[in-house]
């Protein structure tokens, strides 16, 4: 099928569509494992296994940058790895903090200038 000119569901202009993941394709390979598995898919009728990513002709160019440089590039490659580190955990725990008493530290992302909150919270609110 040829990309269509509708109305992109982000900025409502009409422009010529992309193929747009409704996750993205880092995580689909985050959820395989490191034994390669299939992610699972739920709908209301069936639960199955499968490699095929959930994408529908959605977002114009401009706006699927929009999502990438607003979060996700950032974001993706600090997720904890199967059998290795947690970048963003160690970014994390590289910072400030303050004792929240009993044991428990409580960090201060904004105050750490190695974590981008604005780029968190995009990718996070993508999602929701």
């Amino acid at each position: 099928m040829a990309r269509p000119t509708r109305k992109c569901a982000l900025c409502l202009e009409t422009k010529l569509l992309e193929w747009s993941h409704f996750l993205p394709s880092g995580l689909y390979d985050y959820c395989r494992g490191e034994n390669g598995g299939e992610p699972i898919k739920a709908t209301f009728n069936v639960v199955f296994s499968t490699s095929r990513q959930t994408a529908a002709y959605l977002l114009c160019g401009d706006c699927e940058d929009v999502i990438n440089e607003g979060g996700e590039s950032w974001m993706l490659p600090k997720l904890a790895q199967w059998s290795g580190p947690f970048p963003l955990y160690d970014l994390v725990t590289a910072g400030p903090y303050v004792d929240a008493g009993e044991g428990s530290k409580c960090y201060l992302g904004v105050q750490n200038s190695n974590i981008n909150c604005q780029k968190i919270t995009h990718f996070a609110m993508g999602y929701i």
